[in-house]
């Protein structure tokens, strides 16, 4: 029911690996007929071409399974770097809810929320708070072909979306259409 873990790893959520693995992670995870609460932690030096600075992260995820044709998620995360220079740090933190409705046997439906708070920059490289909200209908042809139709809307506080190679916005919509082969073995 409960685990717990211990990871070593290099730096995270970055595209570079110049720490040599001197980040740890602690993972813990209660797991419940109906209902998995996870929570992670990670620490270590995270900043570009240095050691210097510590950044820690927690992340939680409470997902919740109250029957065959319903799960939702409600994930947080906080996180807080200090400046390799030593003074100061940033912070960001973030909430996301999600659900995936299983209407019928061919057909599902997934709302999800998000609201993102970057209020150094840090993150995404402006000063902002991004929010999203995000419809799924998902139809099931047969066992191997799945077909996806999807709106989304993303807001920020701040011009952060691009509109053409010159302008901004402070919003966008988009819609996605897919279809989805599943190749492997099937239940």
């Amino acid at each position: 029911e409960w685990t717990v873990g211990v990871q070593v790893v290099n730096a995270w959520n970055t595209l570079w690996g110049n720490n040599d693995m001197k980040n740890v992670g602690i993972t813990s995870a209660l797991t419940k007929s109906k209902y998995t609460w996870s929570v992670n932690y990670y620490v270590g030096p995270n900043n570009f071409g240095t050691s210097k600075g510590i950044r820690n992260l927690v992340d939680t995820t409470l997902l919740l399974t109250p029957n065959s044709k319903v799960n939702v998620y409600i994930n947080g995360d906080y996180g807080r770097n200090r400046n390799p220079t030593g003074v100061g740090y940033t912070e960001w933190a973030g909430i996301a809810a999600a659900a995936h409705i299983q209407l019928s046997s061919k057909f599902a439906l997934s709302p999800r929320v998000e609201i993102f708070d970057d209020s150094n920059g840090y993150s995404t490289g402006t000063k902002q708070t991004v929010k999203e909200g995000t419809i799924t209908g998902e139809y099931k042809y047969n066992d191997h072909f799945i077909g996806r139709l999807e709106y989304r809307h993303d807001s920020s506080d701040a011009l952060f979306f691009n509109r053409g190679a010159n302008e901004l916005a402070k919003a966008q919509s988009t819609f996605t259409i897919g279809l989805m082969a599943v190749l492997g073995p099937l239940k």
